[in-house]
């Protein structure tokens, strides 16, 4: 992989599956959600069932092994800082 990106992604219901096709490319990916849970993604991760090309039923995939790092945040732990045109990177009040 040339470049490995952070991306900040608004919602935790269709966003862990946009976050899950990140963290399988190689790239973290962190939701933003409500405070409760945002708790409960720290705690227990995620998990996604989807059904794979080639294979029979469901296959279920836990954050917790995934390659790259899935994290989830409240609005008000979000800090945002600006370098040059680009977003450069986002830190939290943990």
């Amino acid at each position: 992989m040339a470049e490995k990106y952070r991306v900040l992604i608004l919602g935790a219901s269709y966003g862990s599956l946009f976050a899950w096709k990140l963290l399988m490319a190689g790239h973290d990916a962190t939701l933003i959600c409500r405070s409760q849970i945002a708790d409960l993604i720290q705690q227990w991760g995620t998990r996604v069932r989807v059904q794979a090309k080639g294979r029979e039923g469901w296959v279920e995939i836990n954050s917790r092994v995934a390659p790259s790092k899935l994290d989830a945040l409240a609005p008000d732990q979000v800090v945002l800082q600006r370098v040059g045109r680009t977003l450069d990177s986002c830190s939290t009040f943990h």
